[in-house]
């Protein structure tokens, strides 16, 4: 275990000492202190990865485009931050519940036919929307279709 905080510690540092140089506008790849700061602190990240097996966001790893046991899957900084938060709490990643799901919402639209609003009532499905109102009803997915 204490290899573990050691590790996480320096990566740490690392990523503090980076975000400064970025914050500072400081930045500059081509540096080669800079580009070996980055590497470090990327393959520390590796090291410590394969040691605590971290959870990572749904959301990161779709957006980072890498499973997380592939080494690219580090050579960004916020994937790097979620694996400390892990180490620090390991229910930091956990992904949020979606708090809507069930519930109904209301909104008014107006109608140059008949020159007035009409209020429909949509209700939040784990696969989209329930659309009820007069003419307009039944599931939909997430982007309305088919009933909008």
């Amino acid at each position: 275990m204490n290899d573990i905080l050691k590790l996480r510690q320096d990566v740490e540092n690392l990523l503090n000492e980076i975000k400064k140089l970025l914050t500072s506008h400081n930045w500059d790849t081509r540096n080669q202190d800079h580009a070996n700061k980055w590497d470090e602190m990327v393959k520390k990240s590796v090291k410590l990865h394969k040691l605590v097996k971290p959870k990572h966001h749904k959301y990161m790893i779709e957006n980072r485009g890498y499973d997380p046991d592939n080494p690219e899957f580090y050579n960004h900084i916020h994937p790097i931050e979620d694996l400390i938060a892990f180490i620090d709490d390991p229910n930091a990643n956990d992904d949020p519940e979606d708090v809507t799901i069930d519930h109904e919402f209301k909104f008014p639209v107006y109608t140059r036919r008949w020159g007035h609003e009409d209020f429909y009532k949509v209700v939040r499905t784990s696969s989209g929307w329930n659309i009820g109102h007069l003419r307009i009803k039944g599931d939909c997915d997430k982007g309305g279709r088919p009933a909008l």
